[in-house]
């Protein structure tokens, strides 16, 4: 038996789905990715299709998110991303996950991680 593979369109509108029960609405996934609402439904919808920087910005989140909820209940996830870091010198991991991609912001995670856990 030969088992298809999910499409790009759903996986984008899964991630997109996962994202959106993670921080709380569409409209806090959107900004995060730096995107309008609108583009997001298209996206969602399998009417347009994330560029593919948009698409690796998309996967980033989702891998953020999904760390970052193995420290944080769901309605702090958001504030955490959006709010100053320490650990980031005060930047916001979402900035830094646009301005130098997704290695600094798990670094930040893994520093959370050790100090809750005792790691």
């Amino acid at each position: 038996m030969v088992r298809k593979s999910p499409t790009f369109e759903s996986l984008v509108a899964t991630r997109i789905d996962l994202l959106v029960a993670a921080l709380g609405s569409a409209t806090r996934v959107a900004e995060c990715l730096g995107v309008t609402r609108l583009l997001l439904t298209k996206w969602r919808a399998g009417k347009v299709m994330p560029t593919p920087a948009q698409a690796k910005l998309l996967v980033q989140l989702d891998h953020v998110v999904a760390r970052a909820s193995l420290i944080y209940v769901p309605e702090l996830i958001n504030d955490w991303l959006t709010g100053h870091d320490s650990y980031l010198e005060g930047a916001r991991p979402i900035d830094v996950l646009h301005i130098r991609g997704i290695a600094e912001v798990l670094e930040a995670l893994d520093s959370l991680e050790q100090t809750a856990w005792g790691g």
